[in-house]
């Protein structure tokens, strides 16, 4: 992208001939914009040298234009979607949705749901009942390059499962976080009703590690000298599913429980929960249910401080990688 471009995750409403309203469905923002630079932002397309959009327009004023627009997250200047210290978010892919991309993604989705029990269930019987000499060294390299693949397609995952139901899929990219890869999707989920519809598509990213982790342990079992490579990435892809059902605030687990009650934020809940004494001896008297929705707001809270360890877990890995 040489030149700014227009952010994919906006929707437009012309309110009357010289205003439009600009709504950021990743910020949940909106906007108001009069009709020429309404105008002038969607000649915005990354191959546009905006000087050159309106040429009666002088320097500077296109720069006022575009001052406005990156004060109100309209454009974007490259394909960082973050880029600090601690985190780094590239864009890789912008998906162009259409009725053969919702298709594929329709029966990709389908065989995803039908095939991962069964192929991680038979693979394991396969690999228990096989002779494996396991090299630690592959196990090793093969852990941590299950990984990476483990946190790509467990996006992919996401991102088919959400198009399949007709949700929208603004692009997918590549991080580093704390100095860990990992991947991203973006997506907007907002126009599906259906409640089991939205819970598979936030289960889907880790129906896809234990699919994955089918497959390996299934190479693993067949190729007996990369064995201990194929056990390395089966392993940490059923790690990252394992993980992601736990209630940690942000990731699947979380979605899919907050989807089940109707909650939008689990984790804040459970604290404010927690936090208020008149709430807390409410639930006590309530009987087992009161009791035992204390319970669970207790286990929600404490497992927040099990992502750290999973840092730490990874950067382990990592110096293992080196040494």
């Amino acid at each position: 992208m040489n030149y700014p471009k227009l952010a994919n995750w906006l929707r437009f409403k012309k309110t009357n001939e010289n205003e439009y309203i600009i709504k950021n469905d990743l910020l949940n923002k909106q906007h108001k914009l009069d009709s020429y630079t309404f105008w002038f932002a969607r000649q915005l397309d990354g191959k546009t040298n905006p000087y050159k959009i309106d040429k009666t327009l002088k320097q500077k004023d296109v720069d006022l234009i575009l001052a406005r627009l990156r004060n109100k997250d309209i454009i974007r200047d490259n394909s960082f979607l973050c880029k600090s210290v601690f985190a780094l978010l590239v864009t890789v892919w912008r998906p162009k949705v259409s009725i053969k991309t919702r298709l594929i993604a329709f029966i990709l989705n389908t065989m995803l749901v039908i095939t991962w029990f069964p192929t991680i269930l038979f693979s394991a019987f396969n690999f228990f009942n096989s002779y494996s000499d396991i090299n630690i060294d592959y196990l090793i390299i093969g852990g941590f390059i299950g990984v990476i693949v483990g946190l790509i397609f467990h996006e992919l995952g996401h991102m088919i499962a959400c198009l399949s139901y007709g949700g929208k899929v603004y692009e997918l990219g590549i991080m580093l976080r704390c100095f860990l890869p990992g991947a991203y999707v973006l997506i907007n989920e907002k126009n599906i009703k259906s409640t089991i519809k939205k819970i598979q598509i936030n289960a889907a990213g880790v129906e896809m590690n234990f699919l994955l982790a089918g497959l390996f342990l299934f190479l693993s079992s067949k190729i007996y000298l990369l064995s201990g490579f194929f056990l390395g990435a089966a392993i940490n892809n059923i790690f990252l599913g394992v993980l992601n059902l736990t209630f940690i605030n942000g990731f699947d687990g979380v979605k899919i429980l907050s989807e089940i009650f109707g909650v939008d934020d689990l984790v804040q809940r459970s604290k404010d929960i927690l936090s208020s004494s008149f709430r807390i001896k409410r639930l006590y008297h309530n009987g087992i249910i009161g009791k035992a929705t204390l319970s669970f707001c207790c286990i929600v809270v404490v497992l927040q401080i099990a992502l750290p360890f999973t840092i730490l877990i990874n950067i382990f890995e990592v110096i293992l990688w080196f040494v």
